[in-house]
């Protein structure tokens, strides 16, 4: 089908953050989307969910990195190869937080 104007994205995140080496501010960050995506950038309607894992480094006082990998598992109608690039893949993902 085509896309249509409305759209929308629900999701549920859970994460978990555990002390690797606290006195240089370095943590392993799990988390996992859960999500519905209804018609938003593509033509298609269904659940993904989304497991990853990071490393929280410390740089400075106000700035951390965080390298991350994860795996998206489309479901349902997303499976689809007809509505977009939704198949089952790795991801990575690098982060910077500036804290002020």
């Amino acid at each position: 089908g085509e896309r249509t104007g409305a759209s929308n994205y629900y999701s549920l995140t859970l994460s978990q953050s555990i002390p690797l080496l606290p006195k240089y501010g370095t943590s392993l960050e799990l988390g996992s989307i859960f999500g519905y995506v209804d018609n938003q950038w593509l033509a298609g309607r269904g659940w993904h969910i989304t497991p990853s894992a990071g490393l929280k480094i410390a740089l400075a006082n106000n700035i951390t990195i965080q390298p991350t990998f994860g795996y998206n598992f489309p479901l349902e109608d997303l499976k689809d190869p007809l509505i977009g690039n939704q198949k089952r893949k790795f991801f990575s993902a690098v982060k910077t937080v500036y804290s002020f």
